[in-house]
């Protein structure tokens, strides 16, 4: 090469007698030749690095071959780059995949469109083995849920053991993470941090797919609103940012512990992070191991905080400075407003009292005017944070100061139940449907789909707003709410009412949906006379009972709505899947109530009869509209599903086989296309819970049967 540019620069030296045509031709082969030399030199050492010779690189490379693709074991600033505790604290973050069905509480019959999503969890050891914690909002209304390994390209199948919507947080169990074949390092379980101790955040949020560690401190630790389910609780406040996809993930300290799970962020400000502390961590865990529900305590009572210098002298509070005398004591403490129906804390509480003290074990802790109780020293945290560190049936121990007297009381202390649910524990919400009158149970998704909190709606909506908070007057009390008026000649008049709550059928108060259903089908007057709120001048319907129950066939008919029996409406939050009849369970289940569409807790819904046509020896492709969708701080996929249906043919040797239903929003690797007949029946109870997740008809194809009971064929 050298040797071909001395030539060409003679060919620039020679005089001009050689032509300008011949010295560009001359440059020009030149140049080619050198060009291809060095493309040559090139890709030999480009080979040359990638399989990794022993030959020593060309000393004119400014840094090693390791600064371009770097091997396992080099060292970053004299450390070694996979320190073991480091990388098993790495590894033992997933990521999580989960497809949503979530249902449509303003059309409760059906579900609205299926999405995907991603988050993160950690590995957990507990004495039933290996477990996978996440939030609850990551695997809320989910129908596949899959587990992903650091560096890993395999996804495992998932089972959502245990959920507590209240602190957020779930327990997953994979299977394969029990046999021993992986090599997993579970995370322990650390102490709540003190403030601006250092923590890190490991998750996968959104703006990648591999792991991602964001550094903070934390910030302040106090009662927070858990938006999940509205239930207000002990949370950390770090700066470190907790994006989409974090959700779930372990926030650790200088030690690899767990001091928490990320869950949630304020989109007002900048570096604001919450996350669940691992005191609610454990609460949650140890509930679940004693096989009682996960649900946290509270005191059963309305106070009032008693700031106020003439507040306090009213109730003739000691208003001492000093501690030496007991007699000179100042009293502290707050004034008890109301007393909850089902609260263990009747009898023992009175209203308009003061409670003072509040005991733990053998030495009390303060309750101070503003509610607060001493946490660390100069920390103060709500009178509710130790009660929720309570569980169910512990005896907790206040002083009370009643006519002057100091008392001492003992109650249980155990969960309330709201009027309003805040969630159904991931299950469908209850309707019933009479006459085209569609009667549904008031809660705070409702509410949520109604835009109650964004601006205003209607009155009937504000008037509904106001009973979130209230406390039911006896054990399964609903708020049962006319969603809508589905128009049919026998409603005419009535077509445009909407939320409004049920107080009365024919002169008896309704207690909850169950209570309406009975009292319907027990009516023996010739009308079905409702009344709702207000109690004074609310609005009526009337609707002849002899036109009952064909003008609700009829109604389904039209809006493809599914026919089930009556089950059990229970709005308490359980981890454990609840006994069904075989009856209840059945596909297709005609209803045994005259005149009624109830569907409770993923019962049969067939689709409208044109959404899918079988083709004979083929299939059909349906692609849904697209997905635009984020939930808590999980990081939502967007992606068109597609559902492929595939019929039934004979195959070569006459053999029957059967196809059953496959979407790309379901795991590919639990759905068989084709099976044989042996495998026909398996796969058939598959294809049916399927259906029954995704509230389908029984072989996934809805016909609507004359008679308006939308019950499909057998499968």
């Amino acid at each position: 090469s050298l040797e071909r540019a001395a030539s060409l620069r003679k060919t620039f030296d020679r005089p001009r007698k050689v032509s300008v045509v011949r010295i560009w031709t001359a440059m020009g082969r030149r140049t080619i030749a050198v060009l291809s030399t060095a493309l040559s030199l090139s890709l030999s050492l480009a080979f040359h690095s990638v399989s990794r010779t022993c030959q020593q690189p060309p000393s004119t490379l400014l840094v090693d071959n390791d600064r371009f693709w770097p091997g396992r074991d080099i060292e970053v600033d004299g450390e070694a780059e996979d320190d073991s505790a480091h990388k098993a604290a790495l590894d033992s973050v997933v990521k999580i995949f989960a497809s949503h069905s979530e249902p449509d509480y303003l059309l409760p019959w059906q579900r609205q469109q299926q999405s995907t999503s991603t988050s993160s969890g950690f590995i957990v050891e507990v004495p039933g083995g290996i477990r996978v914690i996440t939030n609850a909002h990551s695997v809320e209304y989910t129908s596949v849920v899959q587990v992903q390994l650091r560096g890993d390209d395999e996804k495992y199948a998932a089972t959502v053991e245990a959920v507590s919507n209240e602190a957020d947080l779930a327990i997953l169990r994979v299977d394969l993470f029990d046999k021993g074949t992986l090599d997993l390092y579970p995370l322990p379980i650390g102490r709540i941090p003190s403030l601006q101790e250092s923590v890190e955040v490991i998750g996968y949020p959104a703006g990648g797919d591999s792991l991602s560690i964001t550094k903070g401190v934390v910030s302040r630790i106090e009662m927070q609103e858990y938006t999940q389910a509205g239930e207000i609780l002990l949370a950390l406040q770090i700066d470190a940012a907790i994006n989409p996809g974090n959700s779930g993930g372990p926030v650790v300290n200088e030690r690899l512990e767990v001091i928490g799970v990320a869950f949630q962020g304020l989109d007002e400000a900048e570096n604001v992070g919450y996350v669940v502390p691992s005191s609610v961590l454990l609460h949650f865990m140890e509930d679940v191991r004693r096989g009682k529900n996960p649900r946290f305590c509270k005191l059963g009572c309305d106070v009032q905080f008693l700031e106020s210098s003439s507040f306090r002298k009213l109730l003739k509070m000691k208003q001492g400075q000093t501690n030496e005398d007991p007699k000179k004591q100042k009293q502290t403490g707050v004034m008890v407003r109301r007393v909850y129906p089902l609260s263990a804390a009747v009898g023992k509480l009175k209203k308009l009292r003061l409670s003072r003290q509040l005991k733990c074990s053998e030495s009390g802790i303060p309750v101070g005017n503003d509610g607060k109780i001493p946490f660390r020293r100069g920390e103060r945290v709500a009178l509710g944070g130790y009660v929720s560190s309570l569980f169910a049936g512990d005896i907790i121990t206040l002083t009370i100061l009643r006519e002057g007297l100091e008392l001492e009381v003992s109650f249980p202390v155990q969960p309330i139940q709201h009027l309003v649910p805040a969630h159904f524990d991931n299950e469908p919400p209850p309707y019933l449907i009479c006459s085209g009158l569609v009667f549904t149970v008031l809660s705070v998704p409702y509410l949520d789909a109604k835009g109650a909190w964004d601006e205003f709606y209607s009155e009937s909506v504000t008037y509904l707003q106001g009973l979130v908070n209230q406390p039911p007057s006896s054990a399964g009390d609903q708020v049962v709410v006319l969603a809508q008026v589905l128009a049919h000649r026998d409603n005419l008049g009535y077509e445009d009412l909407t939320d409004l709550r049920l107080l009365k059928f024919n002169g008896q108060s309704v207690r909850s949906l169950r209570h309406l259903n009975e009292l319907i089908t027990t009516s023996n007057g010739d009308f079905l006379i409702f009344e709702f709120a207000p109690e004074d001048g609310g609005r009526m319907i009337i609707l002849e009972r002899e036109n009952n129950e064909r003008a609700t066939k009829e109604v389904c008919h039209e809006h493809s709505i599914g026919v089930a029996a009556l089950a059990e409406i229970d709005t308490l939050q359980s981890h454990r899947p609840r006994k069904r009849k075989k009856a209840e369970a059945r596909a297709g289940a005609e209803c045994t109530t005259k005149g009624l569409c109830l569907l409770e807790r993923a019962k049969v819904f067939t689709i409208p009869p044109l959404l899918v046509q079988t083709i004979s020896l083929g299939y059909e492709v349906l692609p849904p509209p697209s997905i635009a969708r984020h939930a808590g701080s999980r990081q939502a996929i967007h992606e068109v599903p597609t559902i492929l249906r595939l019929n039934a043919f004979k195959g070569s040797a006459g053999n029957r086989y059967f196809g059953v239903i496959s979407s790309s929003i379901w795991d590919p690797r639990e759905t068989v296309a084709l099976a044989s007949p042996r495998r026909a029946e398996r796969n058939t109870a598959t294809s049916l819970a399927r259906c029954k997740t995704h509230r389908l008809g029984k072989d996934g194809v809805g016909r609507g049967a004359a008679d308006g009971s939308g019950a499909a064929s057998d499968a």
